[in-house]
Protein backbone atom coordinates (compact mmCIF):
# COMPACT_ATOMS: atom_id res chain seq x y z
CA UNK A 1 0.00 0.00 0.00
CA UNK A 2 1.56 3.14 -0.79
CA UNK A 3 1.15 6.46 0.58
CA UNK A 4 -2.45 7.23 -1.04
CA UNK A 5 -4.00 4.23 0.41
CA UNK A 6 -3.87 2.39 -3.29
CA UNK A 7 -3.31 -1.57 -2.40
CA UNK A 8 -1.51 -4.03 -5.08
CA UNK A 9 -3.36 -7.32 -5.87
CA UNK A 10 -0.84 -10.73 -5.77
CA UNK A 11 -1.34 -11.18 -9.97
CA UNK A 12 -0.93 -8.30 -12.06
CA UNK A 13 -0.07 -7.71 -16.01
CA UNK A 14 3.05 -5.92 -16.16
CA UNK A 15 6.00 -5.20 -18.56
CA UNK A 16 9.08 -6.98 -17.74
CA UNK A 17 11.71 -7.90 -20.41
CA UNK A 18 9.33 -8.62 -23.18
CA UNK A 19 6.35 -9.63 -20.73
CA UNK A 20 3.74 -7.77 -22.24
CA UNK A 21 0.19 -6.22 -21.04
CA UNK A 22 -0.50 -9.66 -23.18
CA UNK A 23 1.37 -11.96 -20.95
CA UNK A 24 0.55 -12.73 -17.78
CA UNK A 25 2.85 -12.01 -15.18
CA UNK A 26 3.06 -13.34 -11.66
CA UNK A 27 4.11 -10.73 -8.58
CA UNK A 28 5.95 -12.94 -6.42
CA UNK A 29 6.82 -10.48 -3.75
CA UNK A 30 5.63 -6.82 -3.50
CA UNK A 31 6.26 -6.33 0.00
CA UNK A 32 1.83 -5.37 0.41
CA UNK A 33 1.01 -7.75 2.37
CA UNK A 34 2.78 -6.18 5.17
CA UNK A 35 4.50 -9.93 5.97
CA UNK A 36 7.97 -11.33 5.13
CA UNK A 37 6.58 -14.88 5.58
CA UNK A 38 7.77 -15.76 1.88
CA UNK A 39 11.79 -15.53 3.06
CA UNK A 40 14.12 -17.75 4.82
CA UNK A 41 17.62 -15.72 5.78
CA UNK A 42 20.46 -17.32 7.45
CA UNK A 43 21.05 -17.15 11.40
CA UNK A 44 22.12 -13.32 12.24
CA UNK A 45 20.17 -12.01 9.23
CA UNK A 46 16.72 -10.22 9.80
CA UNK A 47 14.17 -10.09 7.16
CA UNK A 48 11.90 -6.92 7.54
CA UNK A 49 8.72 -5.07 5.76
CA UNK A 50 9.50 -1.55 5.94
CA UNK A 51 8.01 1.61 3.97
CA UNK A 52 10.29 2.90 1.98
CA UNK A 53 10.22 6.47 0.96
CA UNK A 54 12.34 6.28 -2.20
CA UNK A 55 10.10 3.68 -3.43
CA UNK A 56 6.90 5.31 -1.70
CA UNK A 57 5.37 1.52 -1.24
CA UNK A 58 6.46 -1.06 1.41
CA UNK A 59 9.45 -3.19 0.64
CA UNK A 60 11.41 -6.01 2.10
CA UNK A 61 14.48 -5.11 4.13
CA UNK A 62 17.57 -7.82 4.38
CA UNK A 63 19.93 -6.63 7.12
CA UNK A 64 23.19 -8.37 8.30
CA UNK A 65 26.85 -7.16 9.88
CA UNK A 66 28.32 -9.97 7.00
CA UNK A 67 27.47 -11.30 4.39
CA UNK A 68 24.37 -13.44 4.46
CA UNK A 69 21.75 -15.85 2.48
CA UNK A 70 18.62 -14.74 2.09
CA UNK A 71 16.19 -16.85 0.08
CA UNK A 72 12.50 -16.96 -1.55
CA UNK A 73 10.60 -19.49 0.09
CA UNK A 74 8.20 -22.29 -2.03
CA UNK A 75 8.54 -20.92 -5.64
CA UNK A 76 8.95 -23.86 -8.72
CA UNK A 77 7.01 -21.69 -11.71
CA UNK A 78 6.86 -22.34 -14.79
CA UNK A 79 8.81 -19.13 -16.25
CA UNK A 80 11.59 -17.56 -18.33
CA UNK A 81 12.17 -14.55 -17.18
CA UNK A 82 12.56 -12.66 -14.12
CA UNK A 83 12.57 -8.63 -12.40
CA UNK A 84 12.92 -7.34 -9.42
CA UNK A 85 13.95 -3.77 -7.58
CA UNK A 86 16.83 -3.39 -5.75
CA UNK A 87 18.60 -0.80 -3.77
CA UNK A 88 21.50 -1.00 -1.92
CA UNK A 89 25.16 0.73 -0.81
CA UNK A 90 27.27 -2.38 -0.80
CA UNK A 91 28.22 -5.91 -2.59
CA UNK A 92 25.73 -8.14 -3.30
CA UNK A 93 24.76 -10.82 -5.41
CA UNK A 94 21.82 -12.16 -6.96
CA UNK A 95 21.02 -15.99 -7.52
CA UNK A 96 18.49 -17.73 -9.41
CA UNK A 97 18.15 -21.33 -9.65
CA UNK A 98 16.07 -22.96 -12.70
CA UNK A 99 15.12 -26.07 -13.73
CA UNK A 100 16.08 -26.36 -17.74
CA UNK A 101 15.80 -29.38 -20.33
CA UNK A 102 19.19 -30.52 -19.29
CA UNK A 103 18.92 -30.45 -15.85
CA UNK A 104 19.36 -27.59 -13.09
CA UNK A 105 21.04 -24.68 -14.18
CA UNK A 106 22.22 -21.66 -11.82
CA UNK A 107 22.33 -17.98 -13.16
CA UNK A 108 23.86 -15.02 -10.40
CA UNK A 109 24.29 -11.67 -11.09
CA UNK A 110 26.97 -9.51 -9.41
CA UNK A 111 28.25 -5.32 -9.32
CA UNK A 112 30.94 -6.58 -11.52
CA UNK A 113 31.28 -4.65 -15.01
CA UNK A 114 32.16 -7.29 -16.97
CA UNK A 115 29.93 -10.80 -17.66
CA UNK A 116 32.45 -14.15 -16.89
CA UNK A 117 29.66 -15.99 -18.73
CA UNK A 118 29.57 -19.67 -17.74
CA UNK A 119 32.56 -20.88 -14.98
CA UNK A 120 31.83 -23.96 -12.29
CA UNK A 121 29.30 -22.84 -10.45
CA UNK A 122 27.00 -21.31 -13.02
CA UNK A 123 26.74 -18.41 -15.89
CA UNK A 124 27.58 -14.77 -14.39
CA UNK A 125 26.54 -11.72 -15.70
CA UNK A 126 27.47 -8.53 -14.08
CA UNK A 127 24.95 -5.74 -12.96
CA UNK A 128 27.44 -2.78 -12.91
CA UNK A 129 29.41 -1.06 -10.10
CA UNK A 130 26.79 1.52 -10.08
CA UNK A 131 24.15 -0.91 -8.54
CA UNK A 132 25.07 -0.36 -4.96
CA UNK A 133 24.61 3.23 -5.56
CA UNK A 134 21.97 3.58 -2.87
CA UNK A 135 19.43 4.40 -5.17
CA UNK A 136 16.68 2.14 -6.96
CA UNK A 137 17.31 -0.43 -9.63
CA UNK A 138 15.25 -2.45 -11.55
CA UNK A 139 16.93 -5.26 -12.81
CA UNK A 140 15.69 -7.27 -15.89
CA UNK A 141 16.53 -11.02 -16.85
CA UNK A 142 15.57 -12.95 -19.44
CA UNK A 143 16.94 -16.20 -18.50
CA UNK A 144 16.45 -18.23 -21.48
CA UNK A 145 18.10 -16.10 -23.79
CA UNK A 146 20.99 -15.92 -21.40
CA UNK A 147 21.44 -19.78 -21.80
CA UNK A 148 20.60 -19.88 -25.13
CA UNK A 149 23.76 -17.59 -25.71
CA UNK A 150 25.79 -20.53 -24.74
CA UNK A 151 23.79 -23.57 -24.86
CA UNK A 152 21.18 -23.16 -27.69
CA UNK A 153 19.53 -26.32 -27.65
CA UNK A 154 18.49 -25.92 -24.15
CA UNK A 155 15.05 -24.65 -22.78
CA UNK A 156 14.07 -23.00 -19.36
CA UNK A 157 11.55 -25.20 -17.40
CA UNK A 158 11.45 -23.87 -14.34
CA UNK A 159 12.51 -20.85 -11.57
CA UNK A 160 13.16 -22.86 -8.77
CA UNK A 161 14.75 -20.34 -6.33
CA UNK A 162 15.52 -16.63 -6.10
CA UNK A 163 18.29 -16.12 -3.41
CA UNK A 164 20.43 -12.74 -2.41
CA UNK A 165 23.59 -13.11 -0.86
CA UNK A 166 24.25 -9.61 0.60
CA UNK A 167 25.76 -7.37 3.97
CA UNK A 168 24.47 -4.25 5.48
CA UNK A 169 20.97 -3.07 4.33
CA UNK A 170 19.70 -4.15 1.36
CA UNK A 171 15.80 -3.38 0.18
CA UNK A 172 14.42 -5.59 -2.64
CA UNK A 173 11.26 -4.64 -3.86
CA UNK A 174 8.73 -5.99 -7.22
CA UNK A 175 10.13 -9.63 -7.64
CA UNK A 176 8.32 -10.55 -10.71
CA UNK A 177 7.93 -13.23 -12.83
CA UNK A 178 7.01 -13.99 -16.89
CA UNK A 179 4.36 -16.84 -16.45
CA UNK A 180 3.49 -16.94 -19.89
CA UNK A 181 3.32 -20.99 -20.85
CA UNK A 182 6.38 -22.85 -22.14
CA UNK A 183 5.90 -24.64 -25.13
CA UNK A 184 5.72 -28.43 -24.78
CA UNK A 185 9.11 -28.69 -23.55
CA UNK A 186 10.16 -31.87 -21.07
CA UNK A 187 13.39 -32.46 -19.29
CA UNK A 188 15.71 -34.71 -20.37
CA UNK A 189 16.40 -36.02 -17.10
CA UNK A 190 14.72 -36.20 -13.52
CA UNK A 191 17.57 -33.76 -11.80
CA UNK A 192 16.66 -32.33 -8.39
CA UNK A 193 18.16 -28.72 -7.50
CA UNK A 194 20.94 -28.34 -4.99
CA UNK A 195 20.17 -24.87 -4.18
CA UNK A 196 23.46 -24.63 -1.50
CA UNK A 197 25.57 -24.11 -4.35
CA UNK A 198 27.69 -20.90 -4.12
CA UNK A 199 29.78 -19.37 -6.96
CA UNK A 200 33.29 -19.50 -6.24
CA UNK A 201 33.97 -16.57 -8.04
Amino acid sequence: TDSAGNSATETRIITVQGCTPNDNCLVIEDAEDGTTNGWIASAGATVSNIYDADADSKVIKLSSSSYKYYKMKNLDISAKKIKWDIKADSGFIAYVYTMTTDGVRLFYYTISNIDKGPTGSGIHHGLSADKRDGTWHTIERDLEAELQEFEPNNNILKIMTFRIRSIGDVFVDNIIVDVTPNDDVTPNDDVTPNDDVTPND
